[in-house]
């Protein structure tokens, strides 16, 4: 490994491309678990790549840190700080395999760990990022973290709805539809059962303009949508509504 991490730091571009090709290929085709010096030898490695503007090194050094962290999740949380606002930053990515990258590393990442911790880590850089892209590549990751972790990771959604509200008056149109996406998909997977919170929640809404399309799709969700905050301890102080409005965004979160 010490040759494929030498060889991705060399200056020729073909050279980095072979390197973490090659890094890559040697984690994936390896079971033994990795040592605390060679994943911070790595993460060292592949935090330099990510900012690489070649886009396959990108993509190289991000599922070379994937296959790493299947293998030794452990030690990877000892770089939380720096890898999870790095991987991060790649959802912005011009290239899609790039930012594809980035998911399915946040989202081993949660395997790995806790998914409530690392959407919260991650989404501290990422609800509110200046690139459309990243928020709308974290609603999207936060979405397939319900399908694969809402059943076993009891505070998860609770932690994902009150961002996701926000997001509903995003004023990118692909940002906005992959938070009602997000949010039918929790409604499809609602257990009032499944969750605890340590007290109530209140929401106070300001009116903010939704678009003919996203109003349809919320007046899909229909009754779903009450339901689905008082699944989560959630409740609207206001809601008021109409055909191109709804009572959802500048939300404020005081605890009764």
């Amino acid at each position: 490994m010490e040759e494929a991490l030498e060889l991705a730091h060399a200056n020729d571009t073909k050279e980095r491309m072979a390197g973490v090709e090659r890094l890559h290929q040697l984690l994936e085709a390896s079971r033994k678990s990795l040592s605390s010096s060679e994943v911070t030898s790595l993460v060292d490695v592949c935090l330099d790549l990510l900012k690489d503007n070649n886009f396959r090194v990108c993509q190289g050094a991000l599922q070379s840190l994937d296959s790493a962290a299947v293998l030794s999740g452990e030690h990877f949380k000892l770089h939380f700080n720096a890898l999870v606002p790095a991987v991060v930053e790649r959802l912005g990515d011009a290239k899609q395999p790039v930012r594809n990258a980035a998911r399915r590393l946040l989202l081993t990442l949660m395997q790995v760990s806790s998914p409530t911790i690392i959407v919260e880590r991650a989404g501290s850089y990422a609800w509110m990022h200046r690139s459309f892209r990243v928020r709308e590549e974290f609603a999207c990751t936060v979405t397939s973290a319900i399908g694969l972790f809402a059943s076993t990771e009891l505070p998860l959604q609770r932690a994902i709805l009150p961002p996701i509200l926000q997001m509903l008056s995003d004023p990118n149109p692909g940002v906005r539809d992959a938070a009602i996406s997000c949010i039918e998909h929790m409604l499809e997977r609602r257990d009032p059962l499944s969750v605890r919170g340590p007290g109530p929640l209140t929401i106070k809404c300001n009116n903010t303009v939704i678009r003919e399309e996203q109003c349809r799709r919320m007046h899909a969700i229909g009754r779903g949508w009450l339901p689905l905050m008082q699944c989560y301890q959630l409740s609207a102080q206001s809601v008021v509504s109409n055909r191109t409005q709804l009572a959802s965004s500048e939300v404020n979160f005081l605890r009764n």
